[in-house]
């Protein structure tokens, strides 16, 4: 129907989930800082994202496009750990003195209120400049999905005239013997040769890989690249 709505939806929940969080700190309330979580896991706009390129990029480039936003969360992923490094040495304070409220920016709350700032300036930016898209995808997807349809209609209805056509006693003749047979002798034809699990595996295994493009492996790199990092990190803290 359309993505304006949505997108801006799951960006005033990742804007307040992150000022929760962030100031969860200050009235040192692990029930805020979950809240704060829940509602930016509950917000998180991929479905909407998978949805919008769907709809809206043509068959044949939208496994490219796919790769590409994969490889921009990688990258994204692996830029948290490095941003918070920097977030760490934030040490300021600000007082509202009409709402009596302090507010601590350091390396425990910086990362909330960073992305809350960068989700605020996203909602502006939409609110702004977005305009819904052609649905160029989806226009291509149902177009494709009528021509199965018809295409199915046409076999089925030139299977019936077949049948019609052969409902009577044809007698076929042998093709050594020249003998003429009823129809329901007729041996099935078997294919000329038989092709093996094992080489049809191989083959099945080497069209998949000429599959794997290079965005697609520099995809899977940085997804290794950040679950490797991950792990290590956490193996580090927990020792």
């Amino acid at each position: 129907q359309t993505f304006r709505q949505p997108i801006l939806c799951s960006s005033v929940l990742m804007v307040t989930g992150n000022l929760i969080y962030g100031c969860a700190y200050d009235q040192k309330s692990l029930g805020m800082a979950l809240v704060g979580r829940f509602m930016t896991g509950l917000g998180a706009p991929k479905c909407i994202v998978r949805r919008y390129m769907a709809d809206t990029t043509p068959l044949i480039v939208r496994t490219s496009v796919n790769a590409a936003f994969g490889m921009m969360v990688a990258v994204g992923s692996a830029m948290g750990p490095a941003s918070a490094v920097f977030l760490d040495k934030l040490k300021m304070t600000f007082y509202f003195k009409r709402l009596d409220i302090v507010i601590h920016v350091n390396g425990m709350t910086g990362t909330g209120f960073f992305m809350a700032s960068l989700w605020a300036t996203l909602t502006l930016l939409i609110l702004l400049f977005f305009s819904e898209p052609e649905r160029k995808g989806l226009a291509e997807q149902k177009q494709q999905e009528a021509t199965k349809s018809t295409t199915l209609e046409e076999v089925t209805t030139s299977e019936k005239m077949d049948r019609g056509n052969n409902d009577g006693n044809i007698e076929l003749k042998t093709v050594f013997s020249h003998e003429e047979m009823p129809k329901s002798q007729e041996a099935v034809p078997q294919p000329p040769g038989l092709v093996s699990d094992q080489d049809s595996c191989f083959k099945e295994v080497d069209r998949v890989v000429r599959l794997i493009k290079l965005p697609v492996r520099l995809c899977l790199a940085f997804l290794f690249a950040k679950v490797f990092t991950i792990e290590a990190l956490v193996s580090c803290t927990s020792a």
